[in-house]
């Protein structure tokens, strides 16, 4: 993922090759990706790596595949660094049309090394991969005190607040040196300030980083994968996402670019997304809702209280729009609803209304006549712990529902052929 550490390491690599070997020649291409943006920065690029490497200051883009300036290169040993490659045509450009796996564009001897978020850029091509995972907890923690307190050994009563620091950073290098910078010669009192407000503000630079991978996916369908992965769908069994999601196949992609994992539980994958991660999704969904003035996804308890009792509230007039609803009841108060709230939300595709901490007592959700009227065809996922009437809406087609769990709740006298059922009775 973004920011945990690609170049970094990459740069400490180039240092300690170009200091300790002798008779290379050697040059650290950065910022690929967002260089490709225009075709001459592309070719500026290319024309600086190969000035460097045959030592000619006047080198033009279209006099560097004369002959022999190529067998010039091909007796001379290399070490490159190609930093934040996107797609293979990149690599291709940036060694004058020859494919990675097969250049004689060098000497033997020579070594490439690129950054990416996409395993797929070096799948292909016989290239070792090499994972960068998440720093540890001690680790992001050495890493931050050096940021917060520089050679200065922290006071006792900003030790527990570096912990939760550390830990709202998931071990990013990136996050934990913004986080640490931040908080450099601050007061205790701006120190929980600030570390109450990171979850509701995500950090600028962190952002900035995450989304280029957000915006590399390109087109709305992958997006909207994301989007739905990142808000709802961690840690859940892979195989009900690839059934919930038409672009269930573009699952591979993100995991690919390092927008999520899959980690194998027993004879389950189940899909992890990071912290940092989740709360990017949710910004651009929050983002997305205050620019068309209707929400797509909902998890804030205030918003989705007055969405369910159809209180006027600007930004969700026209509930229709609404394609997740995530209700964490644990905290809430009791909530009265109309037994037609989900009538003309005809977008809805994911509705979870969950008790994340005490399960037991009665539901705080509570509808008129003990039933609803209705509820929309158009729902891929139903997951309602206490779900309080005994019956679902005898209107309700359940023709695209692929998982349906109701905890914990009072008889039902209907149930589907869908693939998670779990029905928990209580008389």
């Amino acid at each position: 993922m973004g920011g945990v550490g690609k170049t970094t390491l990459a740069k400490a690599c180039y240092q300690r090759v170009i200091s300790t070997v002798e008779g290379i020649k050697y040059h650290f291409v950065g910022d690929i990706n967002q260089r490709d943006a225009m075709e001459t920065r592309m070719e500026e690029m290319i024309t600086k790596l190969y000035s460097t490497l045959l030592s000619e200051s006047n080198l033009t883009y279209d006099n560097l595949l004369f002959d022999e300036r190529k067998r010039r290169l091909s007796h001379l040993r290399v070490f490159l660094v190609f930093d934040d490659v996107e797609n293979l045509s990149q690599i291709e450009r940036l060694l004058l049309g020859n494919h990675l796996s097969s250049t004689h564009l060098f000497a033997p001897g020579s070594r490439i090394i690129l950054t990416t978020r996409n395993k797929m850029v070096v799948g292909n091509v016989g290239a070792k991969i090499y994972h960068v995972d998440c720093l540890s907890h001690i680790e992001s923690l050495q890493l931050f005190q050096l940021h917060a307190f520089g050679e200065s050994r922290p006071s006792d009563d900003l030790m527990g607040l570096s912990s939760r620091a550390v830990s709202y950073c998931q071990g990013c290098p990136l996050a934990i040196k913004v986080v640490g910078g931040a908080l450099i010669g601050k007061s205790r009192d701006y120190w929980v300030s600030f570390l109450s407000d990171m979850r509701q503000i995500p950090t600028p630079e962190i952002r900035h980083v995450l989304m280029r991978s957000y915006n590399a996916l390109g087109g709305k369908e992958i997006q909207s994968l994301f989007l739905d992965i990142a808000c709802f769908f961690y840690g859940t069994n892979k195989s009900l996402v690839t059934k919930y999601s038409p672009a269930y196949h573009l699952l591979e992609v993100l995991i690919d670019k390092s927008l999520c994992t899959c980690v194998v539980e027993r004879t389950r994958e189940r899909i992890q997304v990071h912290a940092l991660l989740r709360e990017l999704a949710w910004s651009i969904v929050n983002d997305e809702s205050i620019k068309l003035e209707n929400p797509t996804r909902l998890n804030n308890l205030g918003d989705i209280q007055k969405l369910l009792t159809k209180k006027s509230l600007p930004s969700l007039q026209g509930g229709s729009t609404a394609q997740g609803i995530y209700l964490d009841l644990s905290k809430a108060s009791e909530i009265d609803v109309e037994a037609n709230v989900f009538e003309g939300m005809t977008s809805l595709r994911f509705l979870a209304i969950i008790y994340s901490g005490n399960k037991e007592g009665a539901p705080k959700i509570h509808v008129p006549y003990d039933a609803f009227t209705t509820l929309p065809d158009s729902l891929r996922w139903l997951q309602w712990q206490k779900f309080p009437s005994k019956s679902l809406p005898s209107s309700f087609t359940p023709k695209n529902l692929v998982a349906l769990s109701l905890e914990y709740s009072p008889i039902l006298k209907r149930c589907w052929d869908v693939e998670v059922c779990e029905m928990h009775f209580s008389e």
